[in-house]
C-alpha cells in the first residue's frame, strides 16, 4: 500500500489501484464506514468476517490503535461457528463482508439472526458490496 494511499484510504469511494484487485467490483465504502464506525465506539469487540489479507489487517489494525479488540473469521461458515462457540455477549459487532469463500456474508447473516443464542446484545452486519450497514438488535 503506498503511503500516498494511506494519507486518503478512509476517504469515501476511494481505492488503490493494484492489479489484483481491479477486476473487483465494490463501491470502495468498507474503509470509511468502518471508520465511521470505530470512532463511534471505543471499547468494543468485534467479530470481523472477511477473507482479504490485506483488508483484514488494514481493518485490524486500525481497530487496535483505537483500543478496539477485533477476532477475524475468513469466511461466512467460520463466522458462523465462532459465533455459535462465543460466551453471551461476547461480540458488540460484526463486520461482514459479503464476496467470501465456503460461505457468503449474505447467507451468514441470515443464519446467524436464524441462531436462538445470542452472542451480541446489537448486531451490525455491513455489508460491503454496495448494500448499506444494516442494524438487527436482539433484545
Amino acid at each position: 500500500m503506498s503511503e500516498e494511499y494511506m494519507k486518503n484510504m478512509y476517504a469515501p469511494f476511494s481505492r488503490q489501484l493494484d492489479t489484483r484487485v481491479n477486476k473487483i467490483q465494490g463501491t470502495e465504502l468498507g474503509l470509511a464506514i468502518t471508520k465511521h464506525m470505530v470512532d463511534l465506539m471505543a471499547g468494543t469487540s468485534i467479530l470481523i468476517a472477511e477473507d482479504n489479507e490485506v483488508n483484514w489487517m488494514v481493518i485490524s489494525e486500525f481497530l487496535k490503535m483505537h483500543g478496539i479488540a477485533c477476532q477475524r473469521a475468513e469466511n461466512g461458515k467460520i463466522c458462523l461457528d465462532m459465533i455459535n462457540k462465543a460466551d453471551q455477549g461476547q461480540f458488540d459487532l460484526i463486520f461482514m463482508d459479503v464476496q467470501m469463500p465456503e460461505m457468503n456474508g449474505l447467507e451468514a447473516t441470515k443464519q446467524i439472526r436464524q441462531l436462538k443464542r445470542i452472542c451480541t446484545q446489537h448486531s451490525y452486519y455491513c455489508h460491503n458490496c454496495g448494500r448499506l450497514c444494516r442494524k438487527h438488535s436482539r433484545m
